[in-house]
């Protein structure tokens, strides 16, 4: 099986016309990357933890938004470990 990995991204400094950042799963296979938008994750910036992934207790609906980070990141994670089982290549299209 190939090299794959799934991260949790922000773009980096990207902020949205509305003045949101939204959180991103980032499957990375070999050389080549795809994004993920996870649906209600958006967040002011200075609200996202770096470190930890995830956003900060100050921002409003904190709880509401990570767990739609770690749903979709565990869900992602399944994925991989089932084309991981079944000795399959997994494709970004």
């Amino acid at each position: 099986m190939q090299n794959t990995r799934l991260s949790i991204s922000t773009r980096g400094s990207h902020v949205y016309a509305s003045g949101y950042q939204k959180a991103q799963l980032r499957l990375l296979i070999g050389r080549q990357s795809g994004y993920y938008v996870i649906p209600f994750a958006e967040f002011l910036p200075e609200n996202w933890d770096i470190k930890n992934k995830c956003v900060k207790k100050r921002a409003p609906d904190y709880a509401n938004i990570n767990y739609q980070i770690d749903f979709f990141f565990s869900k992602g994670k399944e994925i991989l470990r089932k084309y991981s089982r079944e000795n399959k290549n997994i494709t970004l299209y």
